[in-house]
């Protein structure tokens, strides 16, 4: 797959398994110390597993580095306005196609 794709097939296919291996992962050692996983906080849940590493290199992997807070309004802004685009277009489509 990465000699013959291009370099973002095989980047989204290994974040995607990535990601699979850390939730499994973060249930497992929940499970062992009798807790509850929430997916929605996954790095939270990696972070009190008792594995300071782990959670640093899953931070890593997803690119979720601390940024300041004006790059990280920057991002939340951008995030709703294609959003936004993107609920748009879809409003558009259904009227041109199914109505």
């Amino acid at each position: 797959l990465i000699a013959e794709a291009p370099p973002a097939e095989p980047a989204h296919y290994m974040q995607n398994t990535l990601i699979t291996i850390m939730e499994n992962y973060a249930w497992t050692k929940t499970e062992t110390q009798n807790t509850k996983l929430d997916l929605t906080t996954l790095i939270r849940a990696l972070k009190t597993t008792q594995q300071p590493k782990t959670h640093q290199e899953t931070i890593q992997i997803l690119n979720l580095q601390e940024e300041d807070a004006e790059e990280t309004r920057k991002n939340i802004e951008k995030t709703k306005q294609i959003i936004k685009k993107l609920r748009t277009e879809r409003k558009q489509m259904i009227k041109r196609h199914v109505g």
